[in-house]
């Protein structure tokens, strides 16, 4: 990857949990790391016409603080996570041996079961073509205005002829992988992979339909998308990017401690900016913490992201058994849908 810092916003969202506060957009200077780390880099000095350097993806020790001053910038680490990978340079049989046969059985059933209810065919569609972007962006801009992530979080499939733009100059040089998943004609599930650098894919955008939650159209396109870069062998890893989420752990074959480092003009105005982003922070994870002890946090999550109607739903269930919980945990962890989350906290 470039080692050169790249001049462009860098807009530092402010999450109570999933619930979207606000946000600063900030002129920045932003170096990627990726999936291959470099030797520790010099931060740069902060030109008048820049606010904030950023270095993504830094593998960083737990013993550094969160916070520091470094010269003249202000050095602030938010939610230290895990960068979650698959390795493509294998087989796909190869690959499925490092699930438990449990896990294997589980994932096999959810794909045959959508494979049942549309015909007894999987109907993936592949698009990386310059020519195939258009068609594609509108699937799944059909499917993410649908989506918690844009709903909440602003975090869908980006609307604007800009990023059609970007999309057909990638496919041009053979670096775009993009699939939509369909039922009776109908698209479901998107996925959207772009190999920016390098040649490794990495996953930017995915999201699906909450009417067919049930069906886990998500992990079913997961699965159908693994099946075809196996086959394919064109490139060398599937990059889960930033965050950790069941979904990446249960698909991942490797992961990468790593944190987003910002250094900071050391100016009164961005240590308050950074005392208001720590503090909502301290309190989701507090909030979440009480949450899941009183054995709430799942429903709310829920509620959050499907409405009122999935606590409905949930109602006219019956309490599962010890024994019943015990079984779905390993179904939950492969049917959890594939969705932008919050980087999680290591350690």
């Amino acid at each position: 990857m470039s080692n050169c810092w790249q001049e462009k916003s860098v807009q530092l969202r402010f999450l109570l949990g999933e619930l979207r506060l606000g946000a600063v957009n900030l002129r920045g200077l932003v170096l990627n790391h990726g999936l291959h780390p470099r030797p520790e880099l010099s931060v740069p000095d902060l030109p008048p016409s820049v606010d904030v350097a950023v270095i993504r993806s830094h593998p960083l020790p737990r013993t550094v603080p969160e916070y520091s001053g470094v010269t003249a910038a202000f050095r602030y680490i938010p939610d230290r996570y895990y960068r979650c990978y698959v390795d493509l340079r294998q087989t796909l049989p190869d690959y499925l041996k490092k699930f438990s046969s449990k896990s294997r059985y589980t994932l096999r059933k959810k794909v045959r079961k959508f494979t049942a209810l549309s015909n007894g065919k999987s109907d993936v569609r592949e698009f990386s073509r310059p020519e195939e972007m258009e068609e594609f962006h509108v699937l799944a801009r059909h499917i993410s205005a649908k989506t918690y992530q844009e709903r909440l979080l602003r975090a869908g499939l980006p609307d604007d002829p800009s990023f059609v733009t970007e999309m057909r100059s990638l496919a041009e040089r053979d670096a775009v992988r993009a699939y939509t998943l369909f039922l009776d004609d109908c698209p479901v599930a998107y996925m959207y992979c772009a190999a920016m650098e390098e040649n490794d894919l990495i996953y930017r955008f995915v999201g699906h339909d909450p009417e067919y939650g049930h069906l886990s159209p998500g992990v079913v396109l997961q699965y159908f998308a693994l099946e075809s870069l196996f086959a394919e062998q064109r490139f060398d890893s599937l990059d889960f990017g930033e965050g950790t989420g069941m979904h990446k752990q249960f698909f991942s074959t490797g992961s990468l401690a790593c944190a987003d480092v910002y250094y900071f003009r050391d100016t009164a105005r961005y240590r308050a900016l950074m005392a208001l982003h720590a503090l909502l922070r301290f309190t989701s994870h507090t909030a979440a913490a009480v949450f899941e002890a009183v054995g709430i946090k799942h429903k709310l999550k829920r509620l959050l992201r499907e409405g009122p109607s999935s606590i409905v739903r949930s109602a006219g269930r019956k309490t599962p058994t010890p024994a019943e919980v015990h079984h779905n945990a390993d179904s939950d962890l492969a049917g959890e849908h594939l969705a932008t989350d919050a980087h999680r906290k290591i350690g």
